[in-house]
């Protein structure tokens, strides 16, 4: 495939198990036409705004190191990913140029798998300079989250698996959304400054709304890059590594990045990605048959990544 294809669900029919399927099998991402997730993304863009634009001694207070910054604000340059340590001439480390707020999932007390895995499940934190984050990133979670369901329920069909088995293995699961900020650079630092380093991610699926300005790249398996810009109405689904590991490779996580503008910007980017998790307790790949794709635990797996990216201590 040399584009990433479009799911519509009006028009596609039966068709639609078998595009995205493909397209998730041949690619990794699929872009699915959601028109009514467009009436909350102008309100959330708003308040990620008003969250972005406040001072920085503002932001400070709603950074949490200590839970590896999974809840409320990861300033600038938090993030180094693997591919963009010791580049250029200088050998220089580039993390990435985004600041993020992020949320999860508020399960009840008592909830058998918040018990066994605190760490996943810290408290969320909102500003309060900016009240209608959480009522906007909530509405927000909830409509991508019902579509990466959707996406689910073609997958199972495209394997001929059983229905509701990913519904399943994500139930109450540690799923994270964040709202993005890319801000703007100059000419001069475009050269330098890396938006989104090239990686995979680390979950069972993504979904992701259209961002304010394009940017993001996706390499495809057969080593060409295309642009990951779908229509105004539509979604990204994305496949991560904890579906790829689960399937043994069948499905692969495709590498993609954030490209800052060559020419330098005044004006930065914001998005947003919600990022599906198998709960800690899922076996990825539970009978393995040799291979690069072991047994392990969605959790631990999870742990190595936070860990490999700076997010997380060693003692995580």
């Amino acid at each position: 495939m040399a584009n990433i294809p479009t799911v519509d669900f009006s028009r596609d029919g039966s068709k639609a198990v078998d595009i995205l399927g493909r397209a998730l099998e041949d690619i990794g991402f699929v872009f699915l036409r959601s028109p009514e997730n467009s009436q909350v993304l102008g309100p959330a863009y708003e308040q990620f705004r008003r969250v972005f634009t406040l001072p920085t001694t503002v932001k400070e207070r709603y950074a949490h190191p200590e839970i590896f910054y999974q809840r409320g604000w990861t300033p600038n340059f938090k993030e180094l990913g693997l591919a963009c340590r010791r580049m250029g001439p200088e050998k220089e480390d580039r993390p990435d140029a985004k600041e993020c707020w992020g949320m999860g999932p508020d399960l009840m007390a008592g909830n058998r798998t918040k018990e066994l895995f605190p760490n996943f499940y810290p408290a969320n934190i909102w500003p309060k300079e900016v009240p209608k984050l959480q009522p906007t990133m909530n509405t927000l979670y909830c409509n991508l989250y019902f579509i990466g369901l959707r996406a689910f329920g073609l997958l199972e069909k495209y394997m001929g698996l059983k229905p509701d088995y990913f519904q399943t293995l994500t139930h109450d699961a540690p799923h994270f959304m964040r709202a993005i900020h890319y801000p703007p650079v100059t000419a001069e630092e475009a050269a330098k400054v890396q938006w989104g380093c090239k990686h995979t991610d680390i979950n069972f699926l993504t979904v992701l709304p259209v961002s304010t300005r394009s940017g993001l790249w996706v390499r495809c398996h057969d080593g060409s890059w295309v642009p990951g810009k779908p229509d105004e109405d539509c979604v990204i689904v994305q496949v991560g590594d904890m579906l790829q590991h689960h399937t043994a490779g069948r499905f692969r996580s495709a590498v993609h990045e954030v490209r800052a503008p060559k020419e330098g910007t005044t004006e930065g980017r914001l998005s947003a990605a919600l990022f599906i998790h198998a709960r800690p307790d899922t076996v990825l790949n539970p009978e393995p048959k040799g291979g690069r794709f072991p047994s392990i635990t969605a959790g631990d797996y999870l742990r190595k990544r936070l860990q490999a990216i700076g997010l997380a201590s060693t003692r995580y």
